[in-house]
């Protein structure tokens, strides 16, 4: 968590990822010969999409229906409730890993579907963006 922090906040790269994530376009970057933007040049988080074309396309020869586990949805829902910052995707993972066991061991239990940690992550996926839309944007009553 540190490590990540430290990259995200002190180094180049880290902004570089920032900006490429946020879409954040210096100026000079139409011009990218004459300032040297770095942010126009392929790279390898821009070509991450080839690991899944080379897992398709070299082992399975075929599109599987749930060849992703779903740990991108999940990451993003980690991710927006820690705020994208590294301690707070640390506890927000917790939280997330405690409802997936959680369901699971339910599940085993007492018969209830897994899918409920599903719903417990979107629910609190809805109810975090309706903090934060109220919080970035107060609303006022006016009273006549």
């Amino acid at each position: 968590m540190v490590v990540i922090w430290f990259i995200n906040n002190k180094t180049a790269f880290g902004y570089q990822n920032k900006a490429v994530g946020v879409n954040l376009r210096p100026p000079g970057s139409r011009y990218p010969h004459e300032c040297g933007d770095p942010l126009d040049r392929p790279d390898l988080r821009r070509l991450a999409g080839l690991a899944g074309v080379g897992e398709l396309c070299a082992l399975q020869y075929r599109l599987i229906m749930d060849i992703s586990p779903g740990y991108g949805y999940s990451g993003i829902v980690i991710a927006m409730l820690g705020n994208l910052h590294p301690v707070g995707v640390l506890f927000s993972s917790l939280f997330f890993s405690i409802i997936i066991v959680g369901a699971q061991t339910m599940s085993r239990m007492t018969g209830v579907p897994v899918y409920i940690a599903e719903v417990i992550q979107g629910m609190a996926l809805m109810v975090m963006l309706i903090f934060l839309l109220f919080t970035e944007y107060r609303m006022k009553v006016v009273r006549k």
